[in-house]
This record gives structure tokens, C-alpha cells and sequence, in this order.
């Protein structure tokens, strides 16, 4: 009878492999209680917290999408601007008789992309006269 009696009292030997599985087991679910306490001590905000914190987000989530409303907006214009430009440059230069619009000149100027009014060039060179210094005081 003292074999059975033993045998009921003494306790059950776990295996090495077994004894660290339980531990990890334990380890992780300690972990987790850890993880758990600590969000719930963050995430005991008060309803106007959360109305103030959701406002922000909202306010921010506007006037990002304002800004990217304006910048669409620009760079449509800049595009519209820009094909103008391309289809002015590849237009030649007009020439304009100044006669019609009123100027008794009669000469033609040329008018560049952007339209401004060019004079063109004169062929003839100008003469520069230069004066010789006289010698005066006399021999």
C-alpha cells in the first residue's frame, strides 16, 4: 500500500520541452495583459477629446485638400498659359504697315512673339565724323 500512496502524492514530472512551452505560454499571456492595461490607460479619453481630436483631423484633412484644389488649379492655368506660348512661337513674325494704324512713317516693323514692336535693322551704315584737334599756336 505505501507504493500507492506514493505514487498519488508525488507530483507528475514534466519533460524539460514541456516545462519551457508552459513558460513561453505564460511569458506571451503575461505580455498580452501587459499590452492590454497599457492601451486601455491611452484610450481613456473623455467624448470632447475625442470630438477635439477627430476636429483637427477633419480641419487638416480640408485644408489639404483646398491646397490641392488651388494647386490643380494653377497648373491648369499654367498649362493653358503655356500652350498659348507654344502656339505663338511657332506662328512667324507679323509684319505691320503703320500707315493703316495712323503713323505717317510708312516703315514696316516687325512684331516678335510676345508684342513688342522691333524696327528693322537699317542697312546703310552711318558715317561718324571725328574731329581732328587743331593746332593752334602757331609755328
Amino acid at each position: 500500500m505505501s507504493d500507492d500512496f506514493d505514487a498519488e502524492t508525488k507530483p507528475e514530472c514534466k519533460s524539460l520541452q514541456e516545462q519551457l512551452r508552459l513558460n513561453s505560454i505564460n511569458k506571451q499571456a503575461e505580455f498580452q495583459r501587459q499590452i492590454e492595461e497599457r492601451n486601455s490607460m491611452i484610450n481613456r479619453m473623455s467624448f470632447e477629446d475625442v470630438k477635439y481630436y477627430e476636429k483637427l483631423k477633419d480641419d487638416a484633412l480640408k485644408k489639404e485638400q483646398e491646397t490641392k484644389e488651388f494647386l490643380d488649379g494653377q497648373v491648369r492655368l499654367f498649362e493653358k498659359k503655356q500652350q498659348k506660348i507654344h502656339a505663338n512661337a511657332t506662328k512667324k513674325p507679323e509684319h505691320i504697315d503703320l500707315n493703316s494704324s495712323g503713323i505717317s512713317d510708312g516703315k514696316k516693323f516687325l512684331v516678335d512673339k510676345l508684342g513688342v514692336i522691333k524696327k528693322p535693322a537699317s542697312k546703310r551704315k552711318k558715317i561718324r565724323l571725328i574731329s581732328k584737334p587743331s593746332s593752334r599756336g602757331g609755328s
